[in-house]
């Protein structure tokens, strides 16, 4: 700059106008690239810390991914759980004496009652801050996401939120028709009058297949989402950390081919009812041959040999499995285990 400033001195002093707006012009054009390439420093500078902060967001969000993966697994236990008290209260054998015990009395106020998901998504509405202008490379990974927490979760707290009104509604109806109500409430016990009602009143019945509707496709949601969250975080897993390749199989998201070849092979209940287990790009599949009638299914991992189908409420259950020849397998429904045994 000291150049530039002696030779304007020295050619404004002598009247030569051209050549000092040659030089002035190199001294601006100098000043325009030292502003361009600062900015460009401090673009760049600005880039690498948003993707570092996206990174740990990333990683913060797997915790947040965890969690409500685990909650997808409790709310699947809840309705294989709540299979079996369906099948029990809708059937004509139940009698009041089966009410009187601590299982039986939770038969006559499941209605009153819902799973609650209670997912987070902090992690994601922070995410959304330092997506913008990201590298390209993380766009797939940005579409999961927002499929899981803008499709997926908002179709689960959906449901969340009808389920508790119907609870609600039912609790409402109870108080307002049936006079014993305040005293099962109060003392949970059962009374004659009650009894009769929860065992042979068809309204009731009615009201607790109304819920069973519902609850069918509050768990259908919550597979959903399970199945879709797990996606979500092996994509995070192998953007950030690609040597990590066990880690779905430790936290029971994946299962060892060694163990799912165990499974595959022809499974036989009583005469004509088969179960094909098979291995699809690597992904177990189960085909179902049951009174004429042929069911295909993809079955997803609930545990090491525990696996559900998102359409259905069903469990499947691998028995023997850590000799690595599964030799039965139970198909586990409304309460009721169906023992396949290995055939071929």
């Amino acid at each position: 700059m000291i150049f530039f400033k002696k030779l304007r001195k020295k050619y404004s002093n002598k009247r030569w106008f051209g050549k000092y707006i040659f030089y002035a012009l190199g001294e601006l054009i100098l000043i325009i690239l030292g502003i361009m390439l600062a900015l460009n420093f401090d673009n760049n500078n600005d880039r690498n810390q948003n993707e570092e902060q996206f990174i740990y967001t990333l990683s913060q969000l797997q915790n947040e991914l965890k969690a409500n993966i685990e909650m997808t697994r409790k709310g699947i236990r809840y309705y294989e759980d709540l299979d079996s008290k369906f099948s029990s209260v809708m059937s004509d054998t139940l009698k009041a004496s089966d009410l009187r015990t601590w299982d039986g009395y939770y038969l006559t106020n499941f209605i009153f009652n819902s799973f609650t998901s209670e997912v987070t998504n902090n992690n994601y509405q922070k995410l959304n801050q330092y997506s913008v202008n990201i590298d390209e490379k993380y766009n797939p990974v940005i579409d999961k996401l927002d499929e899981l927490y803008l499709i997926e979760e908002k179709r689960l707290i959906t449901l969340d939120d009808r389920m508790k009104k119907l609870t609600e509604l039912n609790e409402i109806r109870m108080e307002n028709q049936e006079p014993w109500f305040y005293h099962y409430f109060w003392t949970d016990k059962i009374s004659d009058e009650a009894a009769d009602f929860f065992i042979n009143d068809s309204i009731h019945k009615n009201r607790i297949a109304g819920y069973y509707k519902l609850s069918r496709g509050h768990l259908k949601a919550i597979k959903h989402y399970r199945v879709k969250a797990i996606e979500c975080y092996s994509a995070i897993n192998k953007l950030i950390d690609p040597q990590n390749k066990n880690e779905l199989i430790s936290l029971g998201y994946s299962v060892n081919k060694l163990v799912l070849n165990s499974y595959v092979g022809k499974y036989k209940y009583e005469k004509s009812d088969q179960a094909i287990i098979s291995i699809k790009n690597d992904k177990l599949h189960v085909k179902i041959m049951q009174g004429g009638k042929t069911f295909n299914s993809q079955l997803y991992p609930l545990s090491i040999n525990e696996f559900f189908i998102i359409n259905e409420s069903m469990i499947f259950k691998f028995q023997d499995f850590f000799k690595f020849n599964s030799d039965s397998l139970v198909w586990k429904m409304f309460g009721v285990d169906y023992k396949f045994i290995k055939s071929e």
